[in-house]
């Protein structure tokens, strides 16, 4: 009777759920090895080098997260639901803004997650596939972009800033101002809301 020998320690599938644990910006050889409790040599037989393990790991987080499909009453509505679904999923995984902007056409499983998005937008919409694709990957690129940066950097209090300074920039302040009225997550949900309805005006959805 043959033996069934012992269980594989690494498999791609624990490289990416301790990568994830680790963080992209973190992850090391070592540091995963570390985690797995495996010598580094372990690692390299399932990848390249650094650059490689990243990439493994960040497919698979990308591949596995189960973004929610439309259903909200309007598109322009269903479109912002996406943005706070995609800055959720930023946030909670430093480091896949990068990857969720680079890899595309070559990575199949990420481009089956685009369509599942993409395409149900499309039929519960009834939009055109050309249309639908457009305004949803717009919607997308904006979510990832400002949530990777410091978007609410414009909405430091007033008193903050010296205000012999900013009484010279009448317009800046007003602005400023007016900003304070909102929470961090109404000036999110503002930005993306006008995202949404701009894509689907340019491409005629509305």
């Amino acid at each position: 009777m043959a033996s069934l020998g012992r269980p594989r320690t690494v498999t791609i599938e624990r490289l990416i759920e301790a990568g994830q644990a680790i963080t992209l910006p973190a992850l090391t050889i070592r540091g995963i090895a570390a985690r797995l409790g495996v010598s580094e040599v372990s690692i390299y037989r399932h990848v390249e080098c650094i650059d490689n393990l990243k990439k493994i790991v960040a497919i698979g987080i990308i591949a596995n997260n189960d973004i929610e499909l439309p259903s909200a009453d309007t598109p322009e509505d269903a479109l912002v639901e996406l943005g706070v679904q995609l800055r959720d999923f930023v946030e909670k995984n430093p480091g896949i803004s990068y990857y969720l902007s680079h890899l595309g056409a070559e990575e199949p499983k990420i481009l089956e997650q685009v369509e599942r998005i993409q395409s149900s937008f499309a039929h519960t919409y009834d939009f055109p596939l050309a249309q639908a694709s457009i305004a949803v990957a717009t919607l997308t690129e904006h979510a990832i972009a400002i949530t990777s940066m410091d978007p609410f950097s414009h909405h430091q209090p007033l008193d903050r800033i010296d205000s012999s300074i900013i009484d010279d920039y009448p317009t800046v302040k007003a602005g400023s101002t007016y900003i304070r009225t909102m929470s961090s997550e109404e000036i999110f949900r503002w930005s993306i809301r006008s995202t949404a309805r701009g894509a689907l005006s340019i491409v005629g959805l509305v």
